[in-house]
């Protein structure tokens, strides 16, 4: 008696399963190239954010640095004639403040006008430049504390009750208008590694007795 084995052979493959792993392999390889341009761009800004934050600290830090050298430029009148100014009298500069001109005088309009200070032509030199070695590597870089400082005469206003002369030129000891508040525009421009750069201002206020 003969009998007959029957084989079954498997159903045809169609490669579904193929198609469908590298279906899923592309979508997840474009949900990670997405995240690390993602991840790049976020990076990218963070830094732009603290560069911008340095500039800033340095354009503050230098502005209000030299607040003490400014009160002693408008009583004298000048910068220290030892160093060749034309003030009344010496005193002391800090290392970290290198005035750009000499001979100016910041208690009157011969310094400049406000309207040729600020961005982006700053067509007039600054008045003073503010240099701090943080890194302590004899080198003044964008790394440290560096910014331009411009310095404008605004006005000059006699106290209520003092016996100062209205409408006097200057101002300073044993000028006509002692007791007088001076008023200046204050603005530094810091600079940060990456070429970044921010300005701040303040007006600032001299009480000469």
């Amino acid at each position: 008696m003969n009998r007959h084995v029957r084989l079954c052979r498997p159903a045809h493959q169609r490669g579904i399963a193929l198609v469908i792993t590298l279906v899923l392999l592309l979508v997840m390889t474009m949900i990670a190239v997405v995240a690390m341009r993602t991840t790049t761009t976020d990076l990218k800004m963070t830094t732009n954010t603290v560069l911008l934050r340095r500039a800033f600290q340095n354009s503050e830090g230098a502005r209000t640095a030299i607040g003490q050298v400014l009160s002693s430029h408008m009583y004298y009148g000048g910068w220290p004639p030892a160093l060749g100014g034309v003030g009344r009298s010496n005193y002391e500069i800090p290392g970290d403040v290198f005035p750009v001109e000499w001979t100016a005088h910041f208690d009157t309009s011969e310094n400049g006008l406000i309207d040729t200070v600020g961005p982006p032509t700053f067509t007039r030199d600054p008045d003073i430049r503010f240099k701090h070695d943080l890194n302590s590597d004899d080198v003044v870089d964008t790394n440290d504390m560096f910014a331009n400082i411009w310095v404008t005469f605004l006005q000059t206003r006699i106290c209520a009750g003092c016996s100062g002369q209205v409408g006097a030129g200057t101002t300073g000891a044993g000028a006509s208008n002692g007791n007088a508040l001076s008023f200046l525009d204050i603005r530094s421009r810091g600079a940060a590694p990456g070429n970044a750069q921010l300005i701040t201002g303040a007006e600032f206020r001299a009480l000469v007795r």
